[in-house]
């Protein structure tokens, strides 16, 4: 696809299947993936998304919980990017 995020979104969507409420999911990725990522998972009903940077300061990791019950609508101002 465009935004290369095709192998991420299979693994995320596979994770719901085994993660308990609540759990967690840690996921690299490439460097200019990190806002696709946070709304495919935000769209795959992850909450409490939250973007890593690598020691060079890029986005490489995207953190997420699965808990539908906390799933809400993407609002690229309200993410968390540490």
């Amino acid at each position: 696809g465009q935004e290369g995020v095709e192998c991420i979104e299979a693994l995320a969507a596979a994770a719901r299947e085994h993660l308990v409420p609540g759990g967690g999911l840690l996921i690299e990725h490439g460097h200019d993936q990190g806002t696709a990522c946070i709304r495919l998972l935000d769209g795959l009903g992850y909450s409490q998304i939250v973007d890593h940077p690598d020691l060079a300061g890029v986005s490489r990791v995207v953190q997420a919980r699965f808990d539908p019950g906390l799933s809400g609508s993407y609002n690229p101002d309200e993410f968390s990017r540490v």
